[in-house]
């Protein structure tokens, strides 16, 4: 009987082990472009002001919806820009709008955008860039690059699931500072090739890409670099600077909301859902054997004693995607090269949108420190 009962218990625990790994491959390393689902809806439109509540009651707690900032507001056919929060109450706030484009109706099905912009440099924020393309491993790779005077160019890696237009409310800042800047796309973006893996590696092969568009920089005009990598594409960054013999050319790194410990995301994101740790650790081990994950490698806080370049550390303490306790601990690991900035109420990648003026000038006060 005994040896029933355990065998119905290993059961129940690989059968539980296997379901995690395919919540993590849903939740993380399976590649989709798909757009994401409008979460809220338009309550009221006022002369400057718009009325929102989130469509899913779980949200009325812990969304950026009613988050001070800034924050674009995208909806099928138009886009706008949301601000100071005129009044808030426990399922709906009413902000400030301006519109950018487009006619925004009551009953509307929108989405909170954080790069808070659209379209390209040039026709977002009047920037002048040129499309440009560098070769990879795998195949040739876009980037938009805007010219500016300076030798040392800024290279900006966006983060999961994203895309380059993550990367247009940092702009301004980067062209402020005289930074000439490639935004680039790497592996599994919509429209270029995939990892070998046919999954998100989360830096351990895309460090390559960012290589190759060092490689690019160095050789039309740059003398070194400035990586600024945010979410995965901070992860990616780091990466770089453990294993690219371009590493040396890089004269700072900022990374926001960086994912440095992929299995610290997973165990967030399984405790959020109430998985216990026991059934997330088999979780994991199932997933290194199904999908090849190398939990080690992926685990940057751990080298942080390799690196040498000054970093700008940002992120916000209500990230419930990337725990903040891993950029503290990497933090804690290299005070003397690390710059940690904690942003309160900031959830994930959002640290620009809760005061983008404060945001800009402590990016561009570490930029000058490092560079002049």
């Amino acid at each position: 009987m005994a040896v029933v009962t355990v065998a119905v218990i290993v059961a129940a625990v690989a059968g539980g082990g296997w379901y995690i790994a395919d919540e993590i491959r849903n939740g993380a390393l399976a590649v989709t472009h798909a757009p994401p689902v409008p979460d809220t809806t338009v309550v009221a439109v006022g002369d400057h002001s718009v009325t929102l509540r989130p469509i899913d009651p779980n949200a009325f707690k812990d969304g950026d919806w009613g988050r001070v900032g800034t924050w674009g507001l995208k909806w099928n056919g138009g886009y706008a820009r949301v601000g100071k929060i005129i009044a808030l109450g426990d399922h709906q706030a009413e902000r400030e709008l301006v519109p950018v484009s487009g006619q925004l109706s009551v009953g509307a099905h929108v989405l909170l955008d954080r790069p808070a912009y659209e379209g390209d440099p040039q026709t977002a924020l009047h920037l002048p860039f040129e499309e440009v393309t560098f070769p990879s491993e795998l195949g040739p790779l876009g980037a938009w690059q805007l010219p500016e005077p300076r030798s040392t160019w800024a290279i900006y890696t966006h983060g999961f699931r994203s895309s380059r237009q993550e990367a247009l409310r940092f702009l301004p800042a980067l062209v402020s500072v005289g930074l000439p800047t490639l935004v680039i796309q790497y592996r599994n973006d919509l429209g270029v090739a995939a990892s070998v893996s046919g999954h998100y590696d989360f830096g351990l092969s895309e460090w390559r890409d960012l290589e190759a568009a060092a490689r690019y920089a160095l050789a039309h005009g740059a003398h070194d670099v400035v990586l600024f990598g945010i979410s995965m594409g901070g992860g990616i960054a780091v990466s770089f600077l453990y294993h690219s013999t371009l590493a040396d050319h890089v004269r700072a790194v900022v990374l926001d909301s960086p994912m440095l410990d992929l299995a610290a995301v997973v165990d967030l994101g399984g405790e959020r859902s109430g998985q216990p740790p026991g059934l997330m650790l088999v979780g994991k081990l199932i997933t290194a054997g199904r999908f090849g994950v190398d939990w080690r490698g992926l685990d940057y806080v751990s080298r942080a004693s390799e690196l040498h370049v000054p970093i700008l550390l940002i992120h916000g303490d209500e990230d419930t995607q990337v725990p903040i306790s891993t950029s503290e601990a990497f933090a804690r690991a290299r005070p003397d090269i690390v710059t940690f900035v904690r942003v309160a109420g900031a959830s994930h990648a959002a640290a620009s949108n809760s005061d983008p003026e404060a945001y800009d000038r402590i990016l561009t006060d570490f930029l000058r420190k490092s560079i002049d």
